[in-house]
């Protein structure tokens, strides 16, 4: 099989208000999040949503109702599992974003004839950074830069969020070849 190349756009979780609800600052956020992400996938990538945008989430409240502001503004749905938005401190441990993000990356290689150009992600900040920790491991073999990348990382994620207050997106690209994922981080 060729090369298949990709984006994957991450995005976090809107603040929580009461139980099943996110807060009115983290509504707010959510549609402004919408509004930037429905205009980038539209407009500047021109994608046919149905077609090339694979969208899924994890299943914490947070992650799923700043989901549905997205889904309902792209006309889309999306697949929900809870390890989308986990890392390994949550228990039970039945895997982390990372995890399923390769399982689900190999299953379209292996099972569909047509690849979406973008795979839109819900997860929980606690996640994404083991994600971004784990993905530098194997492309930074030196610890000090990979460290300093790494804490440099987490602490400008943490700074967007105001400490997971409010959603922001991380983007990277992606290609599968020869049985592996190649990350690209610009």
């Amino acid at each position: 099989m060729a090369p298949w190349s990709f984006l994957v756009i991450f995005f976090s979780q809107s603040e929580g208000g009461a139980p099943g609800y996110l807060s009115q600052k983290g509504e707010d956020a959510a549609l402004n999040l919408t509004d930037v992400l429905s205009a980038f996938l539209k407009d500047s990538l021109n994608l046919d949503l149905e077609n090339q945008l694979m969208f899924v989430c994890g299943s914490q409240v947070r992650s799923l109702k700043t989901a549905e502001f997205l889904s309902t503004r792209l006309a889309v749905p999306f697949t929900v599992d809870g390890r989308w938005d986990r890392s390994p401190q949550d228990l039970p441990a039945v895997g982390t974003l990372k995890d399923v993000l390769e399982f689900t990356i190999f299953e379209l290689v292996k099972s569909k004839p047509t690849l979406p150009k973008v795979l839109l992600v819900g997860t929980a900040l606690p996640a994404l950074h083991h994600w971004i920790a784990e993905v530098f491991m194997d492309i930074l073999p030196d610890p000090v830069q990979r460290e300093d990348k790494v804490s440099s990382f987490h602490k400008t994620l943490n700074d967007l969020t105001q400490n997971g207050q409010f959603p922001t997106v991380v983007i990277c690209g992606a290609e599968v070849a020869d049985g592996k994922i190649h990350w690209v981080f610009d």
